[in-house]
């Protein structure tokens, strides 16, 4: 049994998978999405099926049944595959995205601004690489997908967070590894929500909050040292995202890169 195999098998989570009951209508404000959707939301309109909901984020999935895109409020987690609005209709099943606005339960939101999500680029991590785990990794990480509960399985955080690290660092295994997982067929192994970011990683792009750690390990490297608190924070931060999901990517961070020492320790990472 792996690293990954036995950390996927103690860790279960729970994940709520009620349609929310909020009455609140969307708002004809605008929504704020990432530049990695352009060429969705600027092309032709296509309907998408709304595959998962919550209160705060909807994961939405085209005519394949792959997840290209999703809505999440201002308090969720902002995925890179997302546009931000303040709050989300109630019932809405589909969405139609195109020709620069979403359509959402009656609403129209126009595009009111671009960000672009997260996609380190720390050769300075290259360092710190273990290259064993990284043979490891680039050899069984198809056998891990879908292990763990959830609408994103422990051991596809895992990997994700893995894969952003190689990217990042640009290890020379990064890319082929990355060409492997858009390639393969994610949904026969896993859910569509973490098939999409599987997909997403494999691009580079992550979460804000394991960028942030990364750079902040990377500082570290570059510094001789002295940011231990910076990176503590961060890790906390990270720590906090969804049940399991941030210690998930947290590990596979760690599975390439030595953990510094956790908050209170004056041990030197």
């Amino acid at each position: 049994m792996t690293m990954i195999e036995r950390r996927a098998a103690s860790t279960r989570r729970s994940t709520s998978t009620a349609p929310s009951t909020s009455t609140e209508r969307a708002t004809s404000t605008g929504c704020a999405v990432s530049t990695a959707l352009k060429g969705l939301v600027d092309g032709p309109p296509h309907l998408l099926e709304v595959v998962h909901r919550s209160s705060r984020a909807w994961q939405l999935a085209d005519a394949s049944g792959r997840v290209v895109a999703s809505l999440v409020t201002r308090e969720a987690i902002r995925l890179p595959h997302s546009g931000v609005v303040t709050s989300l209709p109630g019932r809405a099943s589909h969405v139609v995205v195109g020709a620069g606005s979403w359509s959402v339960g009656g609403a129209r939101l126009r595009v009111s601004r671009w960000w672009s999500p997260a996609r380190p680029s720390l050769p300075g991590l290259a360092s710190l690489i273990d290259d064993r785990t990284v043979a490891e990794l680039t050899k069984h990480w198809r056998a891990h997908l879908g292990q763990g509960e959830g609408l994103t399985p422990y051991a596809d955080d895992v990997v994700c967070g893995a894969l952003v690290t190689m990217l990042a660092a640009r290890h020379r295994c990064a890319k082929p590894l990355a060409a492997a997982v858009t390639g393969a067929n994610l949904e026969s192994a896993t859910t569509a929500t973490s098939a999409a970011l599987l997909r997403a990683a494999a691009e580079g792009y992550c979460i804000d909050q394991v960028a942030a750690y990364l750079t902040a390990r990377a500082r570290r490297v570059e510094s001789g040292g002295p940011e231990l608190a910076e990176v503590q924070r961060c890790r906390a931060d990270l720590e906090q995202v969804g049940h399991s999901s941030g210690q998930g990517l947290l590990e596979g961070i760690h599975l390439l890169l030595h953990a510094p020492p956790a908050a209170g320790s004056r041990v030197a990472a």
